[in-house]
């Protein structure tokens, strides 16, 4: 295309319906009026807040949990780690490592180890968020740090910690040391494109691990009714038709047709809230063991160590091109650091 055909912005806003014009959304004028409901803003008679205790460690061993302090406070329900809530649930994925790898290697509360800074070790119920708060601090936990893999180039080295060493030696598990797999996309003959091509671009492109840090953080609500064994979660996702079977395959003797999710104003997700996380299984199982509705509502530092978001990763990619520009194959290379679990 010549200089000539390339229209300048000012062209294409003055040709656009949607470019540089004012759009009245759906949802614009309560949230610019603050008349929006979101997670937070719902408060249930006899309502509990929950909060996690989370490691500080990248890799560590838990030697020992003390909740002794924290269940001092008043106004704390109860304090559990992992042998208490293991009970009630069941291990669990991310939806496509499960669905395609044929795995699980996560639990509501470590059990024996932290595997990144934010691994949910305890959880404390109470009376209000503050107190909540208060209690988890007040937690007390023994740990023995473990050599830690921060990347994926080191967590691929012989040397490397095993970060999942149980799940490695296990041969119905297709994991070899911290490799969760490996494998080709192939679309048409890239081999030969790339010998006869006119030009071969070749660049190596590395993206940090980042966080879409959505206005509103992860949260989730539920509500166990015990006469009509029903269970009513809000939650703030973008898959309120898909949560309700997540959570119940990760919750024992729960089954997805009686569970209600409602969803309010959700403040953004960007990606990042298409999932099952601890925080869900977690509110859940609490409200069905107190017979009472429960909150947990993550802040600012909880969403930027256990939100997720996009990997980090390095690309090498051969763009095959013809003399006159044309693309004619793409090879790429990547290596992902899909994280701790």
């Amino acid at each position: 295309m010549s200089k000539a055909q390339l229209k300048s912005p000012k062209q294409v806003a003055s040709t656009s319906a949607v470019v540089g014009a004012r759009i009245n959304t759906k949802i614009g004028r309560k949230l610019v009026t603050g008349t929006g409901r979101f997670l937070d803003d719902i408060v249930l008679p006899g309502m509990l807040h929950a909060r996690f205790v989370r490691s500080p460690h990248a890799h560590a061993r838990i030697l020992n949990i003390d909740t002794s302090k924290a269940m001092d406070i008043p106004g704390v329900e109860l304090v559990w780690t992992a042998e208490d809530i293991d009970p009630y649930v069941l291990p669990f994925s991310h939806p496509e490592n499960a669905k395609h790898l044929g795995f699980v290697d996560e639990e509501v509360l470590a059990s024996d180890r932290v595997r990144y800074v934010g691994d949910e070790v305890a959880i404390v119920l109470a009376k209000d968020r503050n107190t909540a708060i208060e209690a988890a601090d007040a937690v007390e936990i023994e740990y023995e740090k473990l050599p830690a893999v921060i990347d994926a180039e080191s967590a691929l080295l012989d040397s490397a910690t095993v970060i999942h060493p149980h799940l490695s030696s296990d041969p119905k598990n297709p994991i070899n040391g911290n490799l969760i797999y490996a494998g080709k996309t192939v679309g048409g003959d890239t081999k030969t494109a790339l010998s006869n091509a006119d030009v071969v671009v070749e660049a190596t492109f590395t993206n940090n691990k980042t966080n879409p840090s959505p206005l509103e953080p992860h949260g989730c609500i539920a509500d166990w009714n015990n006469g009509s064994q029903k269970l009513t979660i809000w939650a703030s996702t973008q898959v309120p038709h898909r949560l309700p079977e997540l959570i119940a395959t990760a919750v024992v003797d729960l089954d997805p047709t009686n569970i209600i999710c409602k969803i309010s104003d959700v403040g953004g997700g960007f990606g990042a809230k298409v999932g099952r996380y601890s925080h869900h299984v977690a509110t859940c199982v609490l409200s069905m063991y107190t017979g009472k509705p429960v909150k947990m509502f993550l802040d600012r530092i909880e969403e930027m160590q256990a939100g997720r978001g996009r990997y980090d990763e390095t690309m090498n990619g051969r763009l095959a091109l013809s003399k006159e520009g044309k693309m004619l194959a793409l090879d790429i290379d990547m290596l992902q650091n899909t994280g701790a679990y």
